[in-house]
C-alpha cells in the first residue's frame, strides 16, 4: 500500500466529512424555509424616566412590579396640539401614562404595524436626582407571521419574563437558528445565555430586580383572579400561624 506524503491533504481527510457537509446543507436549507429573523422579530431592553413625581411614586410602588406588563399607545391628553396623538406613552395597568416612549427603533416597528409586548424588567433609583429610571424588556414581532409562529413567540416571551421576575437578565435577541428552535419547540426552547448586570453610576442603585412574595400578592389582586388571591392569602396566613406555633413551642416546651 502506497504511503501518502505527509503534506498530502488526502492524508487527513475526515471519513465523516461528506456526512457532516450533507447535514450542514440540510440544516441550511431548513433555515431558509423560515423568514429571516430581522424581518419578523426584534427585542431589546429600553429605558425611560418617570413622567412626573406621581409617576415616580407609582413606579416605586404597585406600578413597578418586576414582570408586570406595560402598554405602549398614543398619548391623547397632551396640551401641545402639534404633538397631540403623535406621542407614544408607556402606560401601567391602571391606565396611567408613566413615561413617554423615546426609543426610535421600537417606535419605527410600531409604525410598521408590528405587535409589541413590553414588561418591566428592573427599576433603578438615583439618589442625586431623587427619581426612578425604569428598564423594560420590549418584544416586537411582525403581525405577518402565521398563527403557529406567533403562538410560539408568545410562549417564549412568557417564559423569558418569568425568568426576569426571578432576578435574571437574559439576552432577548435571537439568531436565525434560535428563532427556528423557538418556533419548532412551540416556544418551549429558551436562551441559556445570561448577560452581566450593568454597573450603575455612583449614587444609583437597583431598587427592584425581582418579584417578591408581596409583589406576587399584588399582581394576583390586580389580575382579578379571586381564586388565586384567596389561595395566596390563605397560604400567607398558614405561614404566620406556623411561625406563631413554632415560637410558642420554643418558649414553653424546651
Amino acid at each position: 500500500m502506497e504511503k501518502k506524503n505527509l503534506h498530502d491533504p488526502q492524508r487527513y481527510n475526515d471519513p465523516l466529512g461528506e456526512h457532516v457537509r450533507n447535514a450542514t446543507d440540510l440544516w441550511q436549507r431548513r433555515l431558509e424555509r423560515y423568514p429571516k429573523v430581522d424581518t419578523v422579530y426584534s427585542a431589546r431592553y429600553i429605558r425611560f424616566s418617570a413622567l412626573d413625581k406621581n409617576s415616580a411614586l407609582f413606579l416605586g410602588g404597585s406600578e413597578g412590579i418586576v414582570g408586570s406588563e406595560l402598554f405602549i399607545r398614543p398619548v391623547e391628553d397632551t396640551s401641545d396640539k402639534q404633538t397631540n396623538g403623535s406621542l407614544l406613552g408607556v402606560f401601567g395597568y391602571s391606565g396611567r401614562c408613566i413615561a413617554y416612549l423615546d426609543d426610535t427603533v421600537v417606535r419605527e416597528l410600531i409604525s410598521e404595524g408590528w405587535e409589541t409586548r413590553c414588561f418591566l424588567a428592573h427599576t433603578i433609583y438615583s439618589a442625586g436626582q431623587k427619581s426612578f429610571e425604569t428598564v423594560c424588556a420590549c418584544f416586537c414581532y411582525s403581525s405577518d407571521l402565521n398563527a403557529a409562529a406567533i403562538a410560539a413567540l408568545e410562549t417564549f416571551i412568557k417564559h423569558t419574563v418569568e425568568r426576569i421576575a426571578l432576578k435574571s437578565y437574559p439576552c432577548l435577541d435571537l439568531t436565525q437558528e434560535q428563532l427556528v428552535r423557538v418556533i419548532d419547540s412551540k416556544g418551549e426552547w429558551f436562551l441559556t445565555k445570561e448577560q452581566s448586570w450593568p454597573e450603575l453610576p455612583k449614587g444609583s442603585l437597583y431598587y427592584r430586580r425581582r418579584r417578591t412574595f408581596n409583589d406576587r400578592l399584588i399582581a394576583t389582586a390586580l389580575s382579578g383572579n379571586k381564586g388565586c388571591l384567596i389561595a395566596s392569602w390563605g397560604g400567607f396566613i398558614l405561614v404566620i400561624i406556623a411561625l406563631v406555633l413554632l415560637f410558642v413551642w420554643l418558649m414553653w416546651f424546651r
